[in-house]
């Protein structure tokens, strides 16, 4: 649920390690998204 998480988390930040999510999903809900191997 990313709408919770937005409002639990204070920096913001998805750490996606495996490429499980979509970037602009992510975005969407208003965090920031980084991931290891993505452009």
């Amino acid at each position: 649920d990313f709408d919770a998480m937005r409002e639990a988390v204070q920096d913001r930040v998805v750490f996606d390690g495996r490429n499980l999510y979509e970037p602009a999903l992510i975005r969407g809900f208003g965090l920031e998204y980084r991931s290891i191997g993505r452009r």
